[in-house]
């Protein structure tokens, strides 16, 4: 087998800090706390709109363009989601708050696609998932031993 380029040394970590803030750790956690207050179908509609969004922040962050065909299919996805949750009754303002952390978690998503982009131009695929991996069992740790702490 060869040798793979496996190492942080001189690059900057920054960006593997932020990828991995955002996935797995910011989305999984507001995609859980959200279906904790929100139906699973509204879920299912916001999560929907993570293309769209990663869209619009390639667009805008990567200076990536866009043909009108794309741009209004992120308007019909956009208007076809607002409506679906205005026709469903949507006074319910108890679904807010589950509502607003599931838009997070697709926000969250869709800037570590963006970001994805980026990172993979400085870092090796094995390096990202070591790290990611790494962060992850770190947080999720730190969360886990601090509520059997809390509950003793």
């Amino acid at each position: 087998m060869g040798q793979t380029d496996f190492g942080f040394r001189g690059k900057s970590i920054f960006s593997l800090l932020l990828l991995a803030a955002l996935y797995p750790i910011a989305y999984f956690i507001l995609l859980t706390f959200g279906l904790q207050h929100a139906s699973s179908a509204e879920g299912g509609i916001i999560s929907a709109m993570t293309p769209a969004v990663t869209m619009l922040f390639a667009s805008l962050f990567l200076k990536e363009k866009n043909s009108w065909m794309q741009k209004l299919s992120l308007l019909l996805s956009a208007g076809g989601i607002v409506f679906i949750y205005l026709m469903n009754g949507s006074s319910n303002w108890s679904h807010t708050t589950g509502i607003v952390l599931l838009l997070l978690a697709c926000i969250t998503l869709a800037g570590y696609n963006v970001l994805a982009r980026v990172v993979t131009q400085h870092f090796s695929a094995m390096e990202i998932s070591f790290f990611m991996m790494g962060g992850t069992f770190i947080s999720y740790l730190a969360v886990s031993l601090g509520n059997h702490q809390l509950n003793e």
